[in-house]
């Protein structure tokens, strides 16, 4: 037997150790209290609510709370009396867990410096399951006094970090200098000729109830037009599913959604298709590279505004306003320009890519707001009604199409034509 297959038989061995005698009483006690725990957490909350401020303690859960870690103590002794590393591991990991429920429950956080940074505690209670997290209001001062004020030398980059082309949000939320120097650098693909970004300025407001059903009604037109080969990427669950359901019967294509398969399974089958259309939330607006004609509209339906009522993009709000700012102005205004521009990235990939892009919330056209979303984006075409997109379309399917059939790729068919 090789050393390495020694070693793993011998975690596995010492695993299985703790499943017989007194041990295997504490972990089912372990098992009961967490059941006990997160079914106080849940009261009182409705699955799909979104996260929720854990505000006060109660008495049953501060109860299952001392259970939980009478028996995470017990584990943590028996584990480190024994010499083998997974059981090493396990009881720093035991250490750490219980550290780190003690400092959720009680609201703070203690850095290494021994300095207490403000956080706000949550619930996420889903169909299936319920989280208890914490998360900083605000990570700048943590990053510049464990990251910047130590290291003489920090580079952070990312495609998405300039906001309106300057990065004055990506500093204060990430507690860099004031005179870091900065650099905007170019992309390397031709926006301006191989990608459309299309606003639908005439749909209803996104709070009009007509809203969904209107945006069905347009992404089948874009459909219609493309034959396919898109991602129509929604801000909730509820869009989601409802466009999905708008869309149903409707488009004589591949009909994707997210959940009904694993996300891989998702987008293999979506690549495979070239005429696919997966209608997707928050999860696929970034992460995810489809280079290739597979993809080649990408259909966002609302600016993606982080939720008002999310107690973490509360808490840093609330902070900005009372330190005489706007929170909306200067942490959800830029936060969704970051959000957007990844979303708009799904689509060029690669300099061979191209297509379109469309926005169905006309406030990207008639708020104040609107002119920083818009700059942040990349310099595609500009267009505004379906006649001007239905040209650059067929010049582009022109265009495009010789070197497709090339590489036995789905013919591109004409705009107009008949499904």
């Amino acid at each position: 037997m090789s050393p390495r297959l020694r070693q793993r038989a011998a975690a596995i061995n010492a695993l299985e150790a703790l499943k017989n005698g007194p041990v295997r009483a504490t972990l089912e006690g372990l098992r009961e209290s967490g059941r006990a725990f997160f079914a106080a957490l849940a009261e009182g909350a409705l699955p799909g609510d979104g996260r929720r401020v854990l505000s006060d303690v109660s008495d049953a859960l501060r109860a299952s709370h001392g259970a939980i870690d009478l028996r995470l103590e017990a584990l943590e002794a028996i584990t480190r009396a024994r010499r083998e590393e997974p059981l090493q591991l396990i009881a720093r990991r035991t250490t750490d867990l219980r550290g780190d429920l003690r400092e959720v429950l009680a609201g703070v956080h203690a850095t290494d410096d021994g300095e207490i940074s403000d956080v706000v505690r949550w619930v996420d209670v889903r169909a299936r399951s319920v989280s208890l997290g914490a998360s900083p209001v605000d990570v700048g001062a943590t990053l510049r006094a464990r990251l910047f004020d130590r290291v003489p030398t920090v580079i952070s980059t990312s495609a998405t970090l300039a906001t309106g082309n300057s990065f004055h949000f990506a500093k204060a939320r990430l507690g860099a200098p004031p005179e870091a120097k900065e650099l905007v650098v170019a992309s390397p693909f031709d926006f301006a000729s191989r990608a459309a970004l299309y606003i639908a300025g005439d749909l209803p407001d996104p709070a009009d109830p007509g809203f969904d059903q209107a945006s069905a009604d347009r992404i089948t037109e874009l459909l219609r037009m493309t034959r396919g080969g898109a991602f129509i990427l929604c801000t909730s669950v509820r869009a989601m599913k409802s466009i999905h359901g708008h869309l149903a019967g409707r488009i004589d294509l591949p009909l994707l959604v997210q959940g009904e398969r694993p996300k891989h399974v998702l987008l293999s089958r979506f690549r495979s298709s070239g005429h696919a259309v997966l209608v997707a939330t928050m999860s696929f607006w970034e992460g995810v590279d489809v280079p290739g004609w597979a993809l080649r509209l990408v259909v966002l339906d609302k600016i993606p505004f982080a939720p008002p009522h999310d107690p973490v993009v509360a808490a840093r709000c609330a902070r900005i306003d009372r330190e005489g700012g706007s929170g909306f102005a200067q942490y959800s205004v830029p936060n969704a320009a970051m959000t957007l521009k990844q979303g708009f990235g799904r689509l060029i990939r690669s300099q061979r890519d191209a297509g379109i892009v469309a926005i169905l919330d006309r406030r990207i056209v008639r708020r104040g707001y609107g002119r920083m979303l818009l700059t942040s984006l990349p310099p595609a075409l500009r267009v505004r009604n379906l006649v001007e997109l239905a040209a650059f379309w067929t010049g582009l399917a022109f265009e495009m199409e010789p070197a497709i059939a090339g590489n036995g790729a789905p013919a591109v068919d004409t705009p107009g034509e008949a499904w």
